[in-house]
């Protein structure tokens, strides 16, 4: 309605001469007079002179409504004699006016219909007239009346908390998509560190299997180079030249594993395997001999014979034997033996060595 107020509406009328009274009345109307801003409604004003318009006025000029106070009129009904009985009215989206000025005044009217009576709608408004007495004066009669509005501020009220609902309904959508967004994101990033976490659980896997595979191949290694088994000793210590009886060479040379016996002479096998054995002996008797073997368990697997016959004599033998776990490997005289006397040191040495590790059977 405000923006109406800014363009007032002209409605002309052109209507004929009209006739002359004495003492009159000017009546303005606004019905409903209350309207609620909560329920807009129609609001219709009503401008109509009193029938005693007639015995003081000649004739109605000009008619118009306007807000008090306001410059311009919202609508304006004018008298041209040149034409007659001409009613107009006028249309716009706010309001409609329609009106008539008869050639009897009190026969006239405007009325002006607010479609949508709104907040600043509200105020005071007043009807105007121009009219011509009996002799001939210009005269002008005004009439007030007021249009109410009650509940604009709880329809402001209202207003603000759907505008303020609406804002929050944005702020919610904005955080919700936020949040849609950042929970897309945590997911992927819990699949990706899942898949990481999974990657390294596989790695590490591989990375234990890897190293019981080097510590199962450490511990072979480690059994292999515990499990090995050599000696070699010399003779320099006369002992027993009984037949059977072993003949101790008693003096280390190098020896690994503890399977040879220096004290007794006698090689007792800790694992089941093929040994090798090499002997060595020198006689040096005049005139002597002798018969050497190499027996395990008792039974020959090798022999050597010396016979000196004033010079020294040197013999050996090497010999390649299967035996089990605690089999015994000796040298004793084997057979008949006349002044046998070895030489000692380096020139008599008995050597054995594991070779190959085999399985109990």
């Amino acid at each position: 309605m405000a923006e109406v107020f800014k363009h007032p509406l002209f409605l002309l009328i052109l209507l004929s001469c009209g006739h002359y009274g004495r003492g009159w009345a000017l009546q303005f109307d606004i019905s409903p007079s209350t309207v609620d801003a909560l329920k807009p409604s129609a609001v219709q004003m009503s401008c109509v002179p009193d029938p005693s318009i007639d015995q003081e006025a000649q004739e109605l000029m000009v008619m118009k409504i306007t807000r008090h106070h306001a410059g311009d009129p919202i609508s304006v009904l004018t008298k041209q004699c040149e034409s007659s009985n001409v009613n107009g009215s006028a249309k716009l989206e706010e309001f409609r006016v329609n009106g008539h000025i008869d050639k009897v005044p009190s026969k006239s009217y405007l009325r002006l219909t607010l479609l949508n009576a709104k907040e600043d709608d509200a105020g005071m408004y007043k009807c105007v007239i121009y009219y011509v007495d009996g002799i001939g004066h210009m005269k002008e009669k005004t009439a007030a009346a007021n249009l109410t509005i009650k509940n604009q501020d709880i329809k402001i009220l209202m207003e603000y908390l759907v505008d303020t609902v609406s804002e929050l309904s944005d702020d919610l959508k904005t955080l919700t998509d936020r949040e849609t967004f950042l929970t897309n994101k945590i997911t992927l990033l819990e699949n990706k560190l899942q898949m990481q976490v999974l990657e390294r659980r596989e790695r590490e896997t591989e990375l234990r299997k890897n190293v019981s595979d080097l510590e199962e191949k450490f511990q072979t290694q480690a059994s292999k180079v515990n499990r090995i088994s050599a000696f070699s000793a010399k003779y320099t210590f006369k002992g027993s030249e009984n037949v059977g009886d072993a003949i101790v060479f008693n003096d280390i040379i190098m020896k690994i594993g503890g399977d040879y016996n220096e004290k007794s002479g006698l090689f007792t096998a800790s694992r089941s395997g093929v040994y090798g054995f090499h002997l060595t002996t020198m006689m040096i008797t005049p005139n002597g001999y002798t018969d050497l073997g190499l027996f395990v368990n008792g039974n020959l697997v090798a022999a050597l014979s010396m016979a000196s016959s004033g010079d020294l004599d040197q013999s050996s033998v090497s010999v390649f034997v299967k035996m089990k776990t605690n089999d015994v490997m000796k040298v004793s005289v084997r057979g008949k033996t006349r002044g046998m006397e070895l030489r000692r040191d380096y020139y008599s040495v008995f050597t054995g060595y594991l070779f190959h590790e085999i399985d109990e059977e």
